[in-house]
């Protein structure tokens, strides 16, 4: 849906005899402004890879509750851009710009729409500092306290909708961002193992790239990476 579409069902909304005018909150409409922007300008292109998440899923029960999957995977995908700075860039005037500070964005649903706090700096903290800034913006989100600065500066975005039972989607480029990783849910597969069928927690990660900072070669060994320390995240801790 666009801004425009937003703004044509405001106009032409079925009537009611008990209901005023429908409305769209501010935020709807700066999100559908933007999603509209990015989507309009900047050519996507897609990259998904099945991920085997039987690790995964240990480290964050031997972590505790405090610490949700999207914690792990937003510490996780700092580590992968460190090593591809070329995935941690912004289209800027007329060209692509690699950006120093890894500030990865989280992905929030609000009753009025979804906003985008950042983790700033999230390859310098360690796996419960993400967990601890993740819990504050997002309470904050939720309290409708955010400043600023709180959605500033991100240079790539996570999306997780794996908690409503969505196996895998496409996100829109969270603009003027790279790409933005979406997540579906965990589930038990069939994966082949030493060329045997078992059965192993697996999730789907689909990378959505603007093909203007990103060609397919340089998204495909960045989302590589990832998933490689996705399945064997304790090579990063031990």
């Amino acid at each position: 849906m666009t801004a425009a579409d937003l703004d044509a069902a405001m106009a032409t909304g079925a009537p009611s005899e008990d209901a005023g005018p429908p409305t769209v909150s501010a935020v709807w409409r700066r999100m559908a402004e933007r999603v509209t922007a990015s989507w309009t300008t900047a050519p996507h292109f897609y990259l998904s890879r099945e991920v085997a998440a039987e690790r995964l899923v240990a480290w964050r029960a031997e972590l505790g509750e405090d610490v949700t999957l999207t914690d792990l995977l937003v510490w996780l995908a700092a580590r992968a851009l460190e090593r591809h700075p070329e995935a941690n860039a912004v289209w800027e005037g007329d060209g692509p710009k690699r950006v120093k500070e890894i500030n990865i964005g989280i992905a929030v649903a609000v009753d009025d729409g979804l906003i985008v706090p950042v983790v700033h700096r999230a390859n310098e903290l360690e796996v419960m500092a993400v967990a601890e800034r993740r819990r504050d913006v997002v309470d904050r989100t939720r309290r409708g306290e955010l400043r600023p600065d709180d959605v500033a500066g991100g240079t790539f975005t996570v999306s997780n909708l794996g908690m409503f039972g969505v196996d895998s989607f496409a996100a829109i480029v969270n603009g003027p961002q790279a790409a933005i990783l979406a997540v579906g849910r965990v589930t038990d597969r069939v994966m082949a193992v030493d060329g045997r069928p078992v059965v192993a927690p697996a999730m789907t990660v689909t990378l959505s790239c603007d093909h203007r900072v990103l060609d397919g070669a340089r998204a495909a060994r960045f989302l590589d990476t990832l998933v490689t320390f996705v399945e064997e995240p304790l090579r990063l801790v031990t």
